[in-house]
């Protein structure tokens, strides 16, 4: 042993940590290194990345570390709720479960809702996460999604829907529904995200939609069949803000007698959206 080289040996990294590495795909094209994550984050890095089910698709190393290294800084159940809810935007979208995400981090091991998973709000707390956004999206337990309206705005309406045991919220549809504070499971204030934007464009398709069965102009059938087309594939040089306040003031010139009040109660529905 008189010629060992610590040095050498300890920068060829024999008496560290040995590098661990996962083929995504087994076809060694997309590779990361996951030598830092525990075993839960490695568990859950697996899970998503995994094709066969079919969340995340990866077009390189270099995405894929970067998916690997977000992960492998959440240390906690509520850390992955979170991330998946707010960062990831998974509490707007239907199809996406965060809690299967936690549970995928736990090591599969079920986790009661009301535990750990779920924020417990009454009107205090749900005021607070709200701060000063005017609007935000919040989840109930059942996975529902509505949307609530600062109370603390010039708008009298908005500051009636808070109780203290129950606040009203507004469907897609645009009907009030009464809401425990018990019930809400999370609350989402980032509108820009890409499924936040997603949903916005579904809801303004929606109300458009709704407007069409009641619509009797040629014209105006039209221009709503072109708007809904437009808002399921909005250019990316055009944010969905913009979008839906172009189909708004479209509507100006399908405005007066012949048309009805149907129009004026349309542009303000999709107008309240963006608001």
């Amino acid at each position: 042993m008189e010629n060992f080289d610590l040095k050498k040996y300890l920068a060829e990294g024999k008496l560290l940590k040995e590098e661990k590495t996962y083929d995504i795909y087994g076809d060694g094209d997309v590779v990361i290194d996951i030598s830092k994550a525990t075993p839960e984050q490695e568990s859950l890095i697996r899970w998503e990345s995994d094709p066969k089910n079919g969340i995340s698709e990866f077009e390189d190393s270099e995405a894929a570390q970067k998916f690997a290294d977000e992960i492998m800084n959440l240390n906690s159940a509520e850390e992955v709720k979170n991330y998946y809810d707010n960062v990831r935007g998974w509490a707007t979208v239907d199809y996406l479960d965060t809690y299967k995400a936690v549970n995928a981090f736990v090591g599969n091991k079920p986790i009661p809702e009301n535990k750990l998973l779920k924020e417990r709000y009454d009107k205090e707390s749900l005021l607070k996460a709200l701060g000063d956004a005017d609007d935000a999206f919040i989840q109930l337990s059942n996975g529902r999604e509505l949307v609530i309206y600062n109370p603390n705005s010039n708008n009298d309406e908005n500051a009636d829907m808070w109780n203290n045991d129950v606040v009203y919220a507004v469907s897609k549809d645009g009907n009030e529904v009464e809401v425990l504070y018990s019930d809400i499971a999370g609350i989402n204030l980032e509108k820009e995200n890409m499924q936040d934007a997603d949903l916005l464009a579904k809801l303004a398709i929606d109300i458009l939609d709704e407007f069409r069965v009641y619509a009797e102009s040629e014209d105006l059938i039209q221009y709503l069949n072109k708007s809904m087309d437009y808002l399921e594939r909005i250019p990316s040089n055009d944010d969905v803000y913009s979008a839906i306040q172009a189909v708004a003031d479209g509507l100006n010139t399908y405005t007066g007698e012949e048309f009805g009040d149907e129009v004026y109660d349309t542009q303000s529905d999709l107008e309240q959206l963006i608001a």
